[in-house]
């Protein structure tokens, strides 16, 4: 079972409380830089991944926002099967991509075969699927 990278709520060790009452660094400075590719490369094995890892200060919702408006020109396969997934779809389509689901019962795994199914009938740019659905306790079976 991987771990479920999710929000919280957590408890914060006093250590941690006490860090955050010192000054901001500037988010420009050679200080601020070294500190933000130290953690990108910690956060590649965390993640299980050899690729670039994005940091932002976003939401969720605006990371879906970004990747949608700078992955996809039109074709877009979205899997829907829990809240967090139907924000993907629900995302593309408002940005005007052309948007195909594969739809599962909310709480039911999307399985390879429905995806490949769909792959068959049409060409898409870019596949949206959550692995974790929180929102109905899911983890998708994707590798």
């Amino acid at each position: 079972m991987a771990p479920l990278f999710v929000p919280g709520p957590v408890d914060v060790d006093p250590e941690v409380l006490n860090a955050q009452t010192k000054a901001v660094l500037p988010h420009r400075s050679k200080e601020y830089e070294k500190i933000f590719h130290r953690a990108e490369g910690k956060m590649r094995p965390l993640f299980g991944t050899k690729y670039r890892v994005f940091i932002t200060a976003s939401s969720g919702s605006g990371l879906q926002e970004a990747a949608v408006r700078n992955l996809a020109n039109q074709r877009v396969l979205a899997c829907v099967n829990g809240a967090f997934s139907q924000r993907w779809f629900n995302v593309a389509l408002s940005n005007g991509k052309n948007v195909d689901r594969v739809d599962a019962e909310w709480g039911q795994p999307i399985t390879v075969e429905m995806v490949a199914e769909q792959l068959k009938k049409e060409d898409y740019e870019i596949l949206t699927i959550v692995h974790n659905e929180t929102s109905v306790g899911l983890e998708n079976p994707v590798k």
